[in-house]
């Protein structure tokens, strides 16, 4: 069956990836025996087996993918509690339920002009987010840590030789893209993985 080798490789610096996989490991096999006819036969064509020191390194890759995607997202909650203290602090109307779409996007953009001035020190407000602007910075160095291993296991498989000669395709992107999806050669075609990567219906 195909590998990492496959052309469907080939495709997967033309879509936007995600830090969140939509889908388990369970799914995969059940992604990879869908068929799809609007696929050209020659992205089925068989190649080498994956090795298992290249598997080796895949597990490796989503492991620290995993462990990435949660200092993301301790950042984001941070970061909005940050906003909810600003919120108080200039007066800007509460998120709530009775709010219209137009009312809600209307002060969440006031919160996020706000934040914006007041991550600098010259900000009236900047007193009150600077606990917050100080817990980031480690999330953002564990971050960029990870990102580091990331970059550095991905240059160990075969297919990243391809993967430099793509222009605009960074080596974090596609370490991203091999942490959610793990061995793209073992995907029957292109959409299996956007489906993986929840890009596709």
């Amino acid at each position: 069956s195909p590998n990492i080798y496959s052309p469907a490789v080939n495709t997967i610096a033309e879509g936007q990836t995600k830090f969140e996989s939509h889908g388990s490991n369970a799914d995969r096999n059940t992604i990879h025996d869908e068929a799809s006819t609007s696929e050209s036969p020659t992205l089925l064509k068989p190649r080498r087996e994956t090795t298992q020191a290249e598997l080796a390194i895949i597990d490796e890759i989503e492991r620290i993918n995993r462990r990435r995607n949660q200092y993301i997202k301790t950042k984001v909650r941070t970061i909005n509690g940050g906003k909810a203290l600003l919120r108080m602090a200039i007066g800007a109307a509460r998120f709530t339920g009775e709010q219209t779409k137009e009312e809600k996007e209307s002060a969440r953009k006031a919160t996020d002009k706000a934040w914006a001035e007041a991550i600098k020190p010259e900000s009236q407000y900047h007193a009150i987010v600077a606990p917050i602007l100080e817990s980031l910075m480690p999330l953002e160095t564990a971050q960029e840590s990870c990102e580091k291993l990331l970059v550095k296991l991905v240059k160990q498989l075969p297919v990243y030789e391809w993967v430099k000669s793509v222009n605009g395709f960074g080596d974090v992107s596609f370490a991203t893209i091999v942490g959610e999806c793990g061995d793209i050669g073992s995907y029957r075609n292109p959409s299996c993985i956007w489906k993986r990567m929840g890009l596709a219906p």
